[in-house]
């Protein structure tokens, strides 16, 4: 295998786990949401869960720059609380 395919290889693992973990958190999160009443929701109020949305990015030059995913939650225990992942790439501005 080449250089540059094993950097190719490592950098698709790296994500792959970066989003794995981003998942595991967002469940850890969901299931304390969904099983307390938290401490200054008001009496009734439904558990938060996680509104996830994509986003690319371009570097300096207009070109494609990665990007990755943004997941906002709005909840009963948590207030507000964000849990991103990004792959990004390119040149940097001279």
């Amino acid at each position: 295998m080449s250089e540059a395919a094993l950097l190719e290889t490592r950098k698709a693992a790296a994500r792959q786990w970066f989003e794995a973990l981003q998942a595991r958190i967002i469940g850890a999160i969901e299931a304390l949401e969904r099983g307390c009443a938290g401490p200054f929701a008001e009496p009734g109020a439904a558990p938060g869960s996680f509104e996830i949305k994509p986003w690319q990015r371009t570097d300096h030059s207009g070109a494609p720059g990665g990007g990755g995913r943004m997941a906002m939650l709005r909840g009963r225990v948590f207030e507000k609380i964000g849990v991103h992942t990004s792959t990004v790439f390119g040149s940097f501005a001279p």
